[in-house]
């Protein structure tokens, strides 16, 4: 399968490492808008592979490939996805599906009428010390799901310069990393129901929320609570749930505990796996060989409307229902007045 890049950044860096290992996956070409960016991957491929030929325009890049992997900046996720997808390629395009919900909606109607295999890459979800969770609350072992929470802090510090500061471009701190941590919340405990969130704007060179605190209510009646922040001098990730009948929390990296209200306790080890080279074989065997993809890119859709609901919110000061009705909405009509431009 002849398979190409938009995006020669380091978005997509390890896909590119992995695809050269992948059985039946040639990379045949690059694009990028920045002309130079490809040559840094090109001086990376081992001597023996031939390399993909790279391409100035973007148009010139379908009689190339059969697939394409997008993995530009967010801001020009529909722009490359979208021409793909009508030239008839099939689609892995990295998180989210894109900033705009009526962006998103058009995509998933085109691949669909046009048979295509596309897929929005939340990595987490092939992650056991993450996607085991979801395991541990369906087998009914902790009982009904209550709760489940997610902290995820750290400085980044961007400054006005990079792509991330910029709201249009990143979709900022929820949509560009902790959209993670929400679709991993779906994943556990499926479509939210109701949302709130309240949101700061603490470093002044960038355009959007890089401190949050929300709740999430899902449709089986369990609440998720999450802790998000880009303006810390703390870096902290954790995770976990609680049921009727127990708790589980990662204890470290390769070790998931349970605790059950009866006083016992459990430890699960999880595998610590490449995650980007298991999704990237996963959406390649969809192709080959019809076989289902784990999750839609309509459910990576409904990641992006929980994101949307949540900027209303903290906007509005209310908690906001889903489905949202104003299919019009999109991340960057949220953007705050930068406070310094350096």
């Amino acid at each position: 399968m002849r398979v190409g890049f938009i995006g020669c950044g380091n978005n997509g860096r390890g896909h590119f490492k992995a695809l050269q290992q992948i059985d039946g996956a040639q990379i045949s070409a690059l694009y990028d808008v920045n002309p130079e960016a490809p040559k840094n991957w090109l001086s990376e491929l081992p001597e023996d592979q031939t390399p993909p030929v790279v391409v100035t325009k973007l148009d010139d890049l379908w009689e190339h490939v059969d697939a394409v992997w997008v993995t530009s900046p967010p801001g020009f996720h529909y722009e490359h996805s979208v021409q793909a997808l009508r030239a008839g390629k099939h689609v892995f395009c990295e998180k989210p599906i894109a900033l705009e919900l009526p962006h998103a909606d058009e995509m998933v109607a085109i691949a669909r009428e046009k048979n295509l295999t596309y897929f929005v890459g939340y990595c987490l979800r092939f992650q056991p010390s993450f996607s085991h969770f979801a395991e541990i609350a369906q087998s009914g072992n902790i009982g009904a799901l209550n709760s489940l929470w997610c902290t995820r802090i750290s400085n980044p510090a961007y400054t006005a310069n990079h792509w991330r500061a910029e709201i249009a471009m990143s979709g900022g701190m929820m949509i560009e990393t902790f959209t993670h941590n929400i679709d991993w919340m779906r994943l556990v405990a499926g479509d939210a129901k109701e949302v709130f969130m309240k949101e700061k704007t603490v470093t002044p060179t960038v355009n959007f929320e890089d401190h949050a605190v929300g709740v999430v209510e899902f449709e089986n009646g369990a609440i998720g609570e999450f802790f998000s922040s880009w303006s810390s001098g703390l870096s902290r990730y954790e995770w976990g749930m609680v049921g009727s009948e127990g708790a589980a929390t990662l204890l470290d990296r390769e070790t998931i505990l349970i605790s059950y209200r009866n006083g016992e306790k459990e430890k699960i080890p999880v595998e610590k796996t490449n995650m980007v080279m298991l999704e990237d074989e996963h959406f390649i065997r969809a192709i080959a060989e019809g076989s289902p993809l784990r999750f839609t890119a309509d459910d990576s859709a409904r990641t992006l409307e929980t994101h949307v609901a949540l900027k209303l919110s903290a906007r509005e000061g209310r908690p906001v229902a889903l489905p949202l009705p104003d299919r019009s909405l999109g991340i960057p009509g949220f953007a705050v007045e930068r406070r310094q431009s350096a």
